[in-house]
Order: C-alpha cells, then structure tokens, then sequence
C-alpha cells in the first residue's frame, strides 16, 4: 500500500487530485475567495461610513462649541447690562423685583 492516506481513498477519487478539473477543492477555493472578497469590500464601506459619522460628528461639536461660546457671551453681555441699570437705577430696579416676585407667587398659588 503505497497511499498514506488514512481514508484509504486516492486523491482523485476525492477530487482535489491532479487532473479533477472543476473538483470540491476548487469550487471551495472559490467559494472562500469570493467570501473573502466581499467581506474585505464590506470593511472598505465601513470603514467610508466611519470616517463620514467621524467627520459629522466633529462638525456637529464644533458647532456646538461656537454656540456655547456666543451664549456665554450673550449672557455676559446681559449680566453687564442688568448691573449697570440696577446701578443707576437702584429704586426702580427694586421694584421690578418687588413685582415679579408678587407675579411668581400668585402663579404658584395656582
């Protein structure tokens, strides 16, 4: 017995020999190939979508950093403008607050 195969089989009776043509061996081959090649062409349209959310996603916090920023700003702004009226106007600025408070009750009341 010159086969060491332990099937016993020779290997064109299996297919995968010299000569099997179109044999289990090579539709396999192809079968993985194409497998492999569309898997590897999913991972490039992942890793496309990954870099555009990436790049939103920046976008989306710099926006949000310029908006933050104007509203510190703004609010800066308003902050300076109530204390220099509260300062030139203390009695008047008094009795806004006075009547505000009053307005806040009521609605609580409710």
């Amino acid at each position: 017995m010159s086969n060491s195969n332990p099937l016993g089989d020779t290997p064109h009776a299996r297919g995968t020999g010299a000569g099997s043509g179109l044999g289990a061996g090579s539709t396999t081959d192809q079968l993985t190939s194409r497998a492999h090649e569309g898997l590897d062409s999913l991972a490039d349209r992942a890793n496309v979508a990954e870099r555009l959310v990436r790049n939103k996603a920046a976008r989306v916090g710099e926006q949000a950093n310029h908006a933050a920023d104007r509203a510190r700003e703004k609010s800066a702004q308003v902050r300076q403008t109530v204390s220099e009226y509260t300062g030139e106007n203390p009695m008047m600025a008094l009795a806004m607050a006075f009547f505000a408070g009053v307005l806040l009750a009521a609605i609580a009341r409710r």
